[in-house]
């Protein structure tokens, strides 16, 4: 890669984009368009959906579940709440973190409106909470012994209650109790977000629809960070909520390998081209981190060797993609989790240098990712974000007056749908 390249991403304006396209999570925020008319505290906002608009219904094989009372158009937001409580992301595992916002719970003496959820506190024995803990047992003892020493017995039922309920927003860890009613899809007709109330700052959670909703049908959202990931992965992140992921047509291909595993070469392929999705994944993780190191730091020479590392990072993250599509040309599936994951970092590395000729070839890459993207999400998803940004960048980088407008088209789809419009917020 030539010199100009490396200059380019080399600079602080390219390192802050690297962290702000590649973090799907922020993708709706940051695109989003933010008002904050300040009216009276006690005033309920016209932009927030009439609590009678949602019913919680006994739902045949589901259980509880929350249903619309009216029809409701995509984009429209369903339920905007306050969290009951909220807790930092922290902790090692989903065990820990719902420790910590277990805690958080008692501390604020909040443990009461908590009986309403799932497990019901009339219907949570020992035996019965063991039980679902399944192969989890050792993690839930191991938090029980690290943050209730005393009170292991009536701390099991909250820890319980906060690992299947609590949503991630706005870099927190929360528990909304109407929000605690929606349950997962890996088709979901909603998503949420948090966001701060004007009035207060106080943590508010937004549900807001991706697909038309008819009147009496189920509201659903996503307890997963991706659902282009295939089957296992949804799997073990679903693992605590004590359900498994459904089973979709696209999951497939997410894992198809052309290969046959009773091919002699099967093993050594397999073996090639995991190592160089570990090594992408972890440089693809220390220039996230670093480049965040560059952006929080002064101007000083922490600084600079956050962004020369990052730099680095970026760099290797790109090599061992490119390595992992050449060995997976006659091994894995055009779709397969592994190569449109490479596809995307490759082409991101290639965007961001915005040399034409870098920009033309990251632009095959962007519509294999956002294909294999769209194939597995709502048509006007989060994680659409950035493969359609992406292309966008590399078709004006390369000139491209057609693409661009075909990205552009789509990206204002999406975003139309997933800005958000509540008055309150900040």
């Amino acid at each position: 890669m030539s010199s100009s390249f490396l200059a380019a991403v080399a600079s602080r304006a390219v390192l802050l984009e690297v962290l702000r396209l590649s973090r799907s999570e922020d993708m709706a925020a940051s695109s989003a368009v933010l008002t904050s008319h300040m009216e009276k505290a006690d005033t309920v906002r016209s932009s927030w959906p009439l609590p009678s608009l949602v019913s919680v219904e006994q739902l045949p094989g589901r259980g509880r579940g929350l249903v619309v009372t009216s029809a409701v158009a995509a984009g429209s937001p369903v339920l905007c709440e306050v969290a009951l409580v909220s807790a930092s992301m922290g902790g090692s595992g989903p065990w820990t973190a719902a420790a910590e916002l277990a805690l958080e719970v008692l501390r604020l003496g909040r443990a009461e409106d908590t009986n309403g959820l799932e497990p019901c506190a009339e219907a949570s024995s020992e035996a019965q909470l063991s039980k679902l803990e399944g192969d989890e047992a050792g993690d839930v003892e191991d938090a029980l012994e690290l943050f209730f020493p005393s009170e292991r017995r009536a701390a099991r039922r909250l820890l319980h209650v906060v690992a299947r309920n609590a949503l991630a927003l706005d870099g927190q860890q929360a528990l909304c109790v109407r929000g605690a009613m929606i349950n997962h899809s890996c088709t979901p007709n909603a998503t949420h977000r948090g966001f701060r109330r004007a009035s207060d700052g106080a943590l508010c959670l937004c549900i807001r629809a991706v697909a038309p909703i008819a009147a009496g049908e189920e509201v659903t959202i996503s307890y997963v960070s991706d659902l282009a990931a295939p089957h296992a992965e949804r799997a073990a992140e679903l693992r605590h909520h004590g359900f498994p992921p459904e089973r979709r047509a696209c999951d497939e291909p997410l894992e198809r390998w052309l290969l046959p595993a009773t091919d002699a070469r099967h093993a050594a392929v397999e073996a090639t081209i995991v190592a160089a999705a570990d090594a992408a994944d972890a440089a693809w993780e220390a220039a996230h981190s670093h480049a965040a190191g560059a952006a929080d730091d002064a101007a000083d020479a922490a600084d600079a060797a956050d962004a020369a590392t990052a730099r680095k990072q970026l760099m290797r993250c790109a090599q061992h993609s490119a390595s992992l599509l050449q060995h997976a040309k006659t091994a894995l599936g055009p779709r397969h989790v592994l190569v449109t994951r490479a596809h995307a970092r490759v082409a991101h590395v290639m965007t961001l240098s915005k040399a034409e000729r870098s920009c033309a070839n990251a632009l095959p890459l962007w519509r294999a990712a956002l294909a294999a993207t769209r194939a597995c999400v709502p048509p006007c998803w989060p994680h659409l974000l950035v493969p359609l940004r992406g292309g966008v960048d590399a078709a004006r980088g390369c000139g491209d007056a057609e693409a661009l407008a075909a990205f552009e088209a789509e990206l204002a789809t999406v975003l139309k749908v997933l800005r958000p419009r509540c008055e309150d917020v900040l």
